[in-house]
C-alpha cells in the first residue's frame, strides 16, 4: 500500500454521500484514517451496509491509484499557482451567492480557492448544492486549463429581479436587507423549513434566488414554490417597508400579549434551531430563563418576529464567566445557577460543546470553537464535548482484560453499559470502541475465558 505525502479528505474521494456519512459517523475523516482502520472491527458494525462496505473495500484496493491522483493534482496546482496566485475571485464570473461565500470564508484569490478541498467547500457557511458545484466547476477548470476560466453564470441569467420595473432596484435593495434574517420573513413552515435546507440564510440571499434554484429546491410543491416567489417579489417591491409592515401587523394584533422587556434579552433563533436540531435542547426550559409561559414561548418561536429577536453569540466570556466554566469542567458538571447568572452547558454528543450565560438582560452563547484555547482543550480532554453526564460519571468506566492475547473491553456495569449504549443507538461493540477504542463482546469474552487452563 503506498504512503500518503498529502491530505487526501474523505469530503474529496468520489463515493457515494451515504458512505461519505457512514466514515463522518464513526471518525474516519481522512483517507489514512480509512486505510489504517481495522476494518473487521468496521465491517461488524451494526449500521454499515453492504453497498457501503462494498465501496469502502474498492477504495482501500484501489487506494494506490488514488494517491497517485491527488499527489498529480497537488504538483499541477503548485505549477500553475505563480500564474493565478494573486488574482481576485470576481474574475472568475462566479454567482454572487458562491462569490459572497467564498470572501466570508476568507477567500480573495483565484490562488487560494485552487486550494481549497471539497472538505473546505462544503465547510462554508450559506452554501447550497448548486454554489458548490459552481465552486467546484471552477477550480477544476482552472487546474485542467492552467489559466483563469470565465464563467457565464446561469444564476445570475435569469434571476427574478428581471421580473421588476427597474432592474437596478436589486442593487438598491441589497444594503436594506443584508442584515435581516430569514427568521424574519412571513413563510409558512414547509417554505421556511425548504429556504434553511438550501442554505438560505438572510434576505438579501433570498431575493437572489434565481428561478433554478427555486426549482431545485427538495421537497417542495408547486405550492410553496408560488409562496416564496411571491414573497421575493413583494420584498423587491415594498422594501424594508415589508418588514416594519409585519412588525405593524403583528403590534395589531398581539397587543396585550406578553413581549420580552428587553431587547437584548430576545431569542436568537437561528441558534436555538442549531441547538435543537443538533444538541437536543428543549425550547420548553426557555420558559425558566424568560419567565413566560410554555406557549408564549413556543408562539415566539413560531413567529419569529423582529421584535423579539437579538443576538447570543459573538460576545466575549467576562473573568467570571472562566471562572464557572472551570469550575463547570473540573467537575465534569454542565450546569450552574448563582443569584446572578445561570450557565447551561451541553454538547452533541460527537464533536461539539455549546455553553450558555443566562443574566437577567441578556443571553450569551459559546461553541466550542469561540472558547479560549486554554478553556477548549480542558473541554475536549475531559470529553464534556462527547460523552453524556452519566458517562462522565462513569456509568460507562471498565477495563482491559485479555483473553487468548485478544484485548476486550470489559464495564465496570455491564448493565449501565449497555443501557448507555443503547441510548447513544449503539450495539456493546460499537459503544466500547466509542469509550475506549478496545472491541468488545462480554459474553464472547466470557466464553473465551472458560476455554483457558484453570
Amino acid at each position: 500500500m503506498k504512503e500518503t505525502h498529502i491530505t487526501i479528505y474523505i469530503h474529496d474521494l468520489e463515493i457515494s454521500d451515504k458512505s461519505k456519512s457512514f466514515l463522518a459517523r464513526v471518525g474516519l475523516m481522512k483517507l489514512d484514517d480509512l486505510l489504517n482502520c481495522n476494518m473487521t472491527e468496521l465491517s461488524a458494525m451494526r449500521n454499515i451496509s453492504e453497498d457501503v462496505l462494498q465501496e469502502l473495500n474498492g477504495v482501500i484496493a484501489h487506494s494506490d491509484v488514488i494517491i497517485s491522483f491527488f499527489e498529480e493534482r497537488a504538483k499541477r496546482i503548485k505549477e500553475i499557482l505563480p500564474n493565478v496566485q494573486d488574482a481576485p475571485i470576481e474574475s472568475l464570473g462566479l454567482g454572487t451567492r458562491a462569490t459572497n461565500a467564498l470572501r466570508r470564508g476568507g477567500i480573495h484569490t483565484v490562488g487560494a480557492l485552487i486550494q481549497m478541498s471539497q472538505k473546505d467547500i462544503f465547510e462554508l457557511r450559506n452554501v447550497g448544492v448548486l454554489s458548490r458545484e459552481e465552486i467546484t466547476k471552477a477550480i477544476e477548470s482552472i487546474v485542467q486549463s492552467g489559466k483563469i476560466v470565465y464563467h457565464e453564470c446561469e444564476e445570475e441569467s435569469k434571476t427574478i429581479i428581471e421580473t421588476a420595473p427597474e432592474s437596478s432596484r436589486l442593487s438598491e435593495l441589497l444594503p436594506e436587507i443584508e442584515s435581516i434574517r430569514l427568521d424574519d420573513v412571513s413563510f409558512s413552515v414547509r417554505a421556511r423549513n425548504a429556504l434553511k435546507r438550501a442554505n438560505i440564510q438572510t434576505a438579501d440571499e433570498l431575493v437572489q434566488m434565481s428561478e433554478k434554484d427555486i426549482m431545485g429546491l427538495r421537497n417542495v410543491g408547486a405550492q410553496t414554490r408560488d409562496e416564496i416567489l411571491a414573497v421575493i417579489n413583494t420584498i423587491i417591491r415594498e422594501g424594508r417597508a415589508y418588514f416594519d409592515n409585519l412588525t405593524s401587523q403583528y403590534d395589531q394584533k398581539h397587543g396585550d400579549e406578553p413581549i420580552v422587556e428587553s431587547a437584548s434579552k430576545g431569542f436568537d433563533f437561528a441558534v436555538i434551531d442549531i441547538l435543537t436540531e443538533k444538541f437536543g435542547f428543549k425550547p420548553a426550559k426557555m420558559t425558566e430563563w424568560f419567565g413566560l409561559s410554555r406557549q408564549s414561548v413556543y408562539n415566539a418561536l413560531e413567529k419569529r418576529l423582529p421584535q423579539r429577536r437579538s443576538t447570543w453569540t459573538g460576545k466575549t466570556i467576562s473573568e467570571s464567566e472562566l471562572s464557572i466554566l472551570a469550575k463547570l469542567i473540573e467537575n465534569k458538571s454542565f450546569d450552574y445557577t448563582d443569584d446572578e447568572v445561570t450557565c447551561c452547558c451541553m454538547n452533541n454528543r460527537q464533536d461539539d460543546f455549546v455553553c450558555l450565560f443566562i443574566y437577567e438582560n441578556e443571553i450569551k452563547c459559546l461553541f466550542l470553537k469561540d472558547l479560549p484555547d486554554e478553556i477548549r482543550e480542558q473541554v475536549v480532554s475531559k470529553k464534556m464535548h462527547m460523552y453524556t453526564e452519566r458517562e462522565l460519571a462513569g456509568e460507562s468506566d471498565g477495563r482491559v482484560i485479555n483473553v487468548l492475547t485478544k484485548p476486550f473491553y470489559r464495564p465496570d456495569n455491564p448493565e449501565r453499559f449497555r443501557a448507555n449504549a443503547q441510548f447513544r443507538g449503539m450495539t456493546s461493540d460499537e459503544y466500547a470502541v466509542f469509550i475506549s477504542g478496545i472491541h468488545t463482546s462480554i459474553s464472547a469474552a466470557l466464553q473465551m475465558s472458560r476455554l483457558l487452563p484453570s
